[in-house]
């Protein structure tokens, strides 16, 4: 047996260790994260959804029962329900909503289990809703306060590359859902995430030799790419990871862009200088892939104090350049839609490696590793770790991403 289906079989393992009987565990360690996290049970449910095993497809359905079964009045989906005790937590908000409505749509897939999406369309309506009331400056782009996406200790604010990614497939999607039962709903969700994607490439990828027509543009959107023209980011060849409030991010945000690329965010070309981008400055060594590049510093505009609390994202650390294997499985998958297969194939191996290193044993499925060196930091056996790693294998199996 050669080490990509080892590390498919032991995946599938811990995949099993995450079992609840309220859904996926993040971690299947009792010091981990004992919690239903949305963005993470979904994540997972991109490669678990692929296997034939009954048990795992019963704990994605559970998980799915469980977020609905806590929703906010609002219409908000809790970023992770805590087990012992059935509390729930909402700081970090934006992302797991429309990871929910993502997951709906692939249970459905899966199961074409008819009485189940009617149980929940009442949920998966309201999270729409809710989803939609975030467009606070009625610009074309959802926001958010700070922290409050998957990099909920990082300062990402306003309106964000990857939540808008996120929330632009996951309207998508729902529209599909909302033709069944609501046909003038499902327009609206349709429209916009037709909305979010345009103005994504609008306001957030820099091209100063972009001629502005005023006539053409908010005047807020105006100002926006006017101030590119007189900032420090005069090109980027990748989407920003956000525009707030007079100001903007300039790092490389992996997560939102490989999501770019696979939503069809970003066209041929951008995908094109993503990709080499990534492979230039090494956001995939020694592991795929880094969350973030360049790492940020004290002194920078991004740095927060915070950054210190436990060591936690400092330099090269979870959100400030750590490797998360879970990226790199979208990694791979942006590979292979870009036609990168000799490309794709050797991140795969290198993707097990990284699930392979432990702190004490191997096949930890680490949740994150040093970004310079490669050594798990992180909790162990995550469930998005393995499922990520699953989904990549599968979608180089067959040749194209699965499910976008």
């Amino acid at each position: 047996m050669d080490m990509l289906d080892i590390a498919y079989r032991e995946a599938c393992q811990v995949l099993h260790a995450c079992i609840d009987q309220m859904g996926i565990k993040a971690s299947a360690l009792a010091s981990g994260y004992p919690q239903i996290w949305a963005r993470d049970s979904m994540i997972t449910l991109l490669g678990a959804i692929l296997l034939d095993d009954v048990e795992i497809r019963a704990a994605l359905r559970r998980s799915l029962e469980t977020l609905s079964d806590h929703q906010a009045e609002s219409g908000c989906i809790p970023s992770n329900v805590v087990i012992k005790d059935r509390r729930t937590d909402f700081r970090a908000y934006m992302d797991g909503n429309a990871w929910y409505l993502i997951g709906h749509h692939l249970y459905f897939e899966a199961t074409q289990d008819e009485a189940f999406l009617e149980r929940h369309w009442p949920h998966i309506r309201r999270t729409c809703e809710w989803l939609l009331a975030q467009d606070v400056y009625h610009s074309g782009l959802l926001a958010m306060q700070e922290g409050a996406d998957w990099m909920d200790h990082l300062a990402v604010r306003g309106r964000g590359l990857y939540a808008n990614a996120v929330s632009c497939r996951g309207l998508a999607v729902a529209a599909g859902l909302a033709a069944r039962f609501d046909p003038e709903a499902a327009q609206r969700y349709a429209h916009t995430s037709e909305e979010i994607r345009a103005t994504v490439r609008k306001l957030l990828w820099v091209d100063v030799d972009r001629e502005l027509q005023k006539s053409d543009l908010l005047n807020e959107e105006y100002d926006i790419l006017a101030g590119y023209k007189h900032s420090l980011v005069r090109e980027r060849p990748y989407f920003l990871p956000y525009v707030g409030f007079r100001t903007l991010g300039h790092w490389f945000d992996s997560l939102g862009n490989l999501l770019t690329i696979l939503f069809d965010i970003a066209d041929q070309r951008q995908a094109s200088l993503i990709l080499d981008y990534i492979d230039e400055v090494g956001v995939h060594s020694p592991y795929p892939v880094k969350a973030l590049y360049p790492v940020i510093l004290p002194g920078d505009r991004d740095w927060r104090d915070y950054y210190l609390n436990r060591n936690l994202n400092i330099p090269n650390h979870y959100h400030n350049g750590g490797i998360w294997p879970f990226i790199g499985g979208f990694y791979v998958a942006a590979l292979i839609k870009a036609g990168r297969r000799e490309a794709a194939e050797r991140e795969l191996v290198r993707l097990a490696e990284a699930n392979r290193q432990g702190k004490t044993q191997e096949w930890e499925f680490n949740e994150w590793l040093h970004g310079e060196t490669g050594r798990p930091m992180g909790r162990e056996l995550q469930a998005w770790s393995a499922g990520m790693y699953i989904y990549a294998l599968e979608s180089m199996r067959c040749g194209q991403p699965l499910h976008f």
